[in-house]
């Protein structure tokens, strides 16, 4: 009995633990928390709340923060060159030689130790500066050997001497960066490169933003084409029961009815794709609004009718050549290309540097007494050194200078491209949305009149006056003019956004800080 029971615990023990749930819980981002009414239901949010909902939720925006954070990464690495550094080391040596004339002075074992710390830094304008403190240890046999310490040159023999010393190293660059020319070129450069990642953001934060939103009035077509299906399926069950009271009064074929029970079950498959069709769209956008799949979340929203008012070609497009993110970046690349090109013909010079070296120093029997006096400046030390050096057929400056000024050509063609491209936009997006606002209105008329003949129609009809295809070609003509209806609002604000999107003024529209969410996106994430 036992074990067959083994079996079974270890079998559901298994599902608890791989259980979907279980999974979810562990392995998936947390579902973002929906706005809920005081009964607990969802609320219907705004353009306004759902671009702000998507930029604190969506998961790819969470992903993006990582790369924004990182955007700095070239910069601080530049930087890293000039922080302090601080060292020290100890050092010994020992020579050991044979019998000369000279040995009687220098003795025929020598001894030298050196302890020192240092700290030193390198500055962005091409000068090095090092301060180092050291003592020297230095030790012979001289006067000490057996031959020696009886005879006349026994005095030679003396105890160890340290030496202490403070020393202060400067270099200077007068040629090659001269005083960080180039170096400040790079940190630029480094610059501009981290500005540029953050309006490659912005831009796909604007496209993110409009996507949902399309999104959204995606899911509200949907909708409201789910309630046309409904509509259509109730007013053909409608005209079937007429139809039936029809046949009792001999005024109807048995056929007829066969042909709206027919039609009915074709309005309820219809109905069933409406509805599959809004679940899939509402999951799409649950997903990028990091939402749970099964919130009952509702695509209704305002939506515009009216144009903009001030809708001027020769504004918008100097509007959108001074906000556009890809305008922004291209001038920076074309800033960094002429900063690369005055780097590299300044590769091309000569390098001069002067450089020096002073050290107070101090003589003692012992360490600890060896800098008595290095502060009196007593026994000092000077060296200076003068150092020139030139690259002979260096063909990888003139490579990177050549390259330099393609690049700089290619980034004023591409500008001039950009700024048709962008006008072409606007121009185009203008169009778009008289267009749209056009067909809307025609929509609008066509659904009126489609209502009032149907609506004329199945009057007559009860009354034996009308065929049953005359009715249903005016029913099919109402249900196309609904959607003809819904989909050219949605069109329209679709425009809108397309319209703003072109000028980049949609966080301006919906009264969104991007500078300010960016920065939160970089805080939220720590070195």
């Amino acid at each position: 009995m036992q074990r067959s029971l083994f079996p079974a615990l270890l079998f559901y023990s298994s599902l608890l633990l791989f259980s979907p749930g279980t999974v979810q819980a562990e392995g998936i981002t947390p579902y973002a928390p929906l706005p809920v009414d005081s009964d607990g239901r969802a609320v219907k949010l705004t353009l306004e709340q759902i671009i702000k909902f998507v930029l604190e939720h969506n998961i790819s925006v969470r992903l993006d923060k990582y790369d924004i954070v990182k955007s700095d990464t070239a910069e601080r690495k530049e930087n890293s060159k000039y922080a302090p550094v601080v060292g020290g080391g100890i050092s010994a040596s020992r020579s050991v030689s044979n019998r000369t004339r000279s040995s009687i002075f220098q003795g025929t074992d020598q001894s030298k130790n050196k302890n020192y710390l240092y700290v030193e830094k390198a500055f962005s304008s091409g000068t090095f500066l090092r301060v180092e403190g050291s003592d020297v240890r230095e030790d012979s046999n001289a006067g000490k050997e057996t031959l020696t310490q009886t005879s006349a040159f026994a005095g030679l023999s003396r105890p160890p001497q340290h030496t202490g010393s403070v020393a202060v190293t400067l270099q200077q660059e007068f040629v090659k960066n001269a005083f960080g020319y180039s170096q400040r070129r790079i940190d630029q450069m480094a610059r501009n490169n981290a500005a540029m990642q953050r309006q490659s953001l912005t831009q796909k934060l604007s496209q993110l933003v409009v996507e949902t939103m399309v999104d959204y009035w995606q899911l509200s077509t949907a909708e409201w084409n789910v309630k046309t299906a409904t509509m259509l399926l109730e007013n053909v069950r409608n005209i079937r029961n007429v139809t039936i009271n029809k046949r009792t009064l001999g005024l109807a074929e048995y056929f007829e009815v066969q042909q709206w029970d027919a039609l009915a079950a074709q309005s309820e498959s219809s109905l069933k794709q409406a509805v599959l069709q809004r679940d899939q769209l509402r999951r799409n956008l649950l997903r990028v609004m990091n939402l749970s799949p099964e919130t009952r979340l509702t695509g209704a929203t305002e939506l515009r009718e009216e144009l903009p008012p001030g809708v001027n070609l020769e504004r918008d497009v100097e509007l959108a050549m001074e906000n556009r993110p890809d305008l922004k970046n291209l001038e920076l690349q074309m800033r960094n290309s002429r900063m690369q090109l005055e780097i590299a013909e300044n590769n091309r010079q000569p390098s001069v540097t002067l450089g020096g070296t002073y050290a107070s120093r101090d003589y003692g029997r012992h360490g600890n007494t060896a800098f008595n006096q290095v502060g009196t400046n007593r026994y000092p030390e000077y060296q200076v050194e003068l150092k020139a050096s030139y690259p002979l057929w260096d063909e990888g400056n003139r490579v990177d200078a050549r390259n330099a000024r393609i690049d700089l050509r290619k980034s004023k063609l591409e500008e001039d491209l950009l700024r048709r491209q962008v006008a072409d936009e606007v121009r185009s997006a203008i169009d778009e949305m008289n267009t749209s606002h056009s067909i809307l209105a025609n929509a609008r008329r066509a659904l009126d009149r489609n209502e009032n003949y149907y609506q004329g129609l199945l009057y007559r009809y009860g009354q034996g006056r009308f065929t049953a295809v005359a009715l249903k070609n005016a029913l099919d003509a109402v249900a196309q003019s609904r959607n003809y209806l819904a989909e050219a609002l949605i069109q329209f604000n679709i425009s809108l956004v397309r319209y703003d999107l072109a000028r980049n003024m949609v966080w301006k529209r919906y009264n969104i800080d991007i500078d300010k969410v960016i920065g939160e996106l970089q805080g939220s994430v720590s070195d």
